[in-house]
């Protein structure tokens, strides 16, 4: 039941984030009933509470890449993950590539933080105006006149190690990383990877689960107390 609980809440985050470019849906990973058994057949003194879930693991493949032809709206084709500076100047990762201006020109997330460059922020002059700025497929941004700085795409060895912050955001702890080798798509957003049908189909599954646990837990329980007070 605790299982089947935990899974509901991770299928109510993945619905509740599934129009948000760039949200990586999450799973629940559960022992399998084969291992609780043979823990509850351990020698006596192991206690055994039955299936339980063990971790909340990221699915990072791709999304759905959406056309929007707004100039800073960028996605990534493939590996890689932007950079950007967080709170108190802590790099986060994230590939929602949803960017705007601000009003002193630098490039920002949604939740207003600095983009970066492969050599600090990305500033684009606020007299430029944005149906002339050019994001290439390496990563450039510049205009007919000038280059402003190249993103900074960023990939991981090992991606699931990664601290989710946010909604869209991760941190890396002294995580092994290399450049990314996705291609930038100017003009695109990145889709959550999240089917609302699937999700939906795997909370009625988990509801069924829930409620057959409960169930047997209950005969479990009438069965012992029948045995434990025959008066009853």
């Amino acid at each position: 039941m605790n299982a089947a609980a935990k899974n509901h809440e991770v299928i109510a985050r993945n619905l509740a984030h599934s129009s948000v470019p760039g949200f990586r849906r999450q799973m629940l990973v559960s022992e399998t009933f084969e291992s609780a058994l043979e823990n509850a057949t351990l020698p006596s003194g192991h206690e055994a509470w039955g299936v339980s879930p063990l971790e909340v693991v990221t699915d990072f493949g791709q999304g759905i890449l959406q056309r929007t032809e707004q100039p800073l709206d960028v996605a990534i084709d493939g590996k890689g993950f932007f950079t950007v500076e967080g709170p108190e100047g802590v790099t986060l990762y994230t590939r929602n590539g949803a960017f705007n201006r601000n009003e002193t020109g630098q490039l920002v997330t949604p939740e207003g933080y600095l983009v970066q460059g492969e050599g600090g922020p990305i500033t684009i002059p606020p007299e430029v105006p944005l149906n002339q700025v050019v994001i290439g497929t390496d990563g450039g941004v510049r205009s007919k006149t000038s280059t402003y700085g190249k993103l900074q795409i960023t990939d991981f060895v090992e991606p699931q190690e990664l601290q989710p912050v946010g909604a869209t955001m991760y941190f890396a702890d002294n995580l092994e990383s290399s450049t990314g080798t996705g291609r930038v798509i100017q003009g695109s957003r990145e889709l959550a990877n999240v089917s609302a049908v699937e999700e939906m189909v795997a909370m009625l599954v988990g509801m069924r689960h829930y409620e057959a646990s409960q169930r047997a837990l209950r005969s479990i329980a009438e069965t012992v107390g029948q045995n434990t007070n025959p008066q009853s």
